[in-house]
């Protein structure tokens, strides 16, 4: 009886130092290349990309993981300048500082392929961790206070009767301007003269403006009314402040609710509304979110669909309501006036009055 028993065996690859030199006790050692590492830790010069888009090239430190493998070694700050939300990341990781991070302890979407032969570095983030500038933004550093300038409107009227009642009556509407610097100043006064009286000038109002640029707001001295939002609003002459939704881009206006979902994949990320799209991006692998839809004042749930790089969909439905004072998540809307009463009868008091609310 003859039986056949087929077998297999195999060897781990090692590299002979005889081959190289033939004092093997002067040659380095080759054992990390026994285990698939071709190049040896330490610092590379290479071009780094980030999401399959080419971001900056400089020289980068290379250490062995637990799998022998090179990963490149980023401190905190050297994450945040490749695009990374500081914020986003767990106390724990915040807390290394300078220290190498990996962050893939963290988050099992992140990858890194480094390509030293061809001198590059390819990074993967999750589009949650990433810092998202909403469509639109403009960075304060860019914004301008324009030109120093003297501005005047005016509309004159006048008629004159003749017969035995002649009269002469004029009228003079004024609003003038001057902006300097970040200040604005504004007058509004009108002169009337009716028949041989004098001409009278009423003042109706002067203000002065700024805006203050770390807090999104703008402040008002003078005569001004306050906020209608929550309660009445009323005229004052003092100060008022509040948040100036025009210092943000348009996407970031008015009301609309965060996107949040998990990409498997490098996918398409489509949101409808009524079966109209209006809004569309591709995200990495990993949690993402999207919080820059503009505002819609029409009702109806939104509609996500995450198109996967295998065809595969997974659909999913977002309840949505336009409520007037409703604010985006992370967004605030605040006023505070203070000052004194103005009122168009001298008979009234002028109390003093304060007013502020916060949405």
């Amino acid at each position: 009886l003859l039986t056949l028993l087929p077998a297999c065996s195999v060897a781990g690859m090692r590299f002979n130092p005889a081959f190289l030199s033939g004092d093997t006790e002067a040659v380095a050692d080759l054992s990390r290349f026994e285990k698939g590492m071709t190049y040896l830790p330490g610092s590379y010069e290479v071009e780094i990309w980030v999401n399959d888009s080419p971001l900056t090239s400089r020289k980068v430190t290379f250490k062995a993981d637990e799998q022998n493998q090179l990963i490149p070694c980023f401190s905190l700050d050297e994450l945040v300048t490749l695009g990374i939300n500081k914020s986003a990341l767990p106390e724990q990781a915040q807390a290394e500082g300078n220290n190498c991070l990996d962050l893939r302890i963290w988050f099992a979407e992140v990858q890194y392929t480094p390509e030293l032969d061809a001198q590059r570095l390819k990074l993967t983030f999750p589009q949650a961790i990433l810092k998202h500038e909403a469509r639109g933004y403009i960075p304060p550093e860019e914004w301008d206070n324009g030109i120093p300038a003297i501005l005047i409107n005016y509309d004159f009227s006048g008629n004159s009767d003749r017969g035995d009642y002649a009269s002469d009556s004029y009228y003079l509407n004024l609003r003038s301007g001057l902006n300097l610097g970040a200040w604005r100043f504004r007058d509004y006064s009108t002169w009337s003269r009716s028949g041989n009286s004098p001409g009278k000038i009423a003042h109706v109002s002067s203000t002065l403006q700024r805006v203050i640029i770390p807090f999104k707001s703008e402040l008002t001295l003078g005569d001004t009314w306050s906020s209608s939002d929550v309660f009445d609003s009323v005229s004052i002459r003092g100060a008022k402040l509040e948040s100036d939704e025009n210092m943000l881009p348009d996407s970031q206006s008015g009301f609309a609710p965060t996107v949040r979902g998990i990409a498997k994949s490098n996918a398409q990320v489509t949101i409808k509304q009524n079966g109209y799209v209006i809004y569309q991006t591709y995200t990495p692998p990993g949690p993402f979110e999207i919080n820059d839809l503009n505002p819609t004042s029409s009702a109806g749930d939104l509609e996500v669909t995450i198109k996967e790089s295998d065809n595969s969909e997974t659909i999913y439905t977002i309840p949505y309501a336009a409520v007037p004072i409703l604010q985006r998540e992370g967004h605030i809307k605040y006023s505070a006036t203070a000052g004194k009463y103005r009122s168009n009868s001298y008979n009234q008091n002028s109390p003093n009055v304060f007013q502020g609310d916060l949405i």
